[in-house]
């Protein structure tokens, strides 16, 4: 649940995309990630989509998407090569294991 400041915050960030046949809930995870990861003091969030990027990208976040973690977490060894396959693919639209590798090779801790 959002502390009490960051709910009119939350409510505007809500209604600016919203359309008219948007579920009230549409954004809610991406908004309330950023909004939590800034009241937190994170540095670092985990976003997919346009509107989770750009409010990231507002409030001085980095942004990481979902495959980049795994390749993350398989460099440092968090993850099995097959489990952040896995978790890679998943994320990425099936992108494949070749991507996949090169971007293992690109990685740096």
């Amino acid at each position: 649940m959002l502390p009490g400041h960051l709910r009119a915050q939350y409510e505007h960030y809500r209604r600016a995309p919203q359309q008219p046949n948007d579920p009230p809930t549409k954004h809610i995870g991406e908004i309330t990630t950023v909004l939590m990861a800034e009241h937190l003091g994170a540095d670092l969030v985990i976003l997919e989509d346009d509107l989770g990027k750009r409010l990231a990208r507002k409030h001085h976040l980095q942004r990481m998407s979902t495959a980049q973690l795994a390749v993350e977490m398989v460099g440092s060894g968090a993850l099995s090569q097959n489990e952040g396959l896995l978790v890679f693919n998943l994320a990425s639209n099936n992108a494949g294991q070749a991507v996949f590798r090169a971007r293992l090779q690109e990685w740096r801790p």
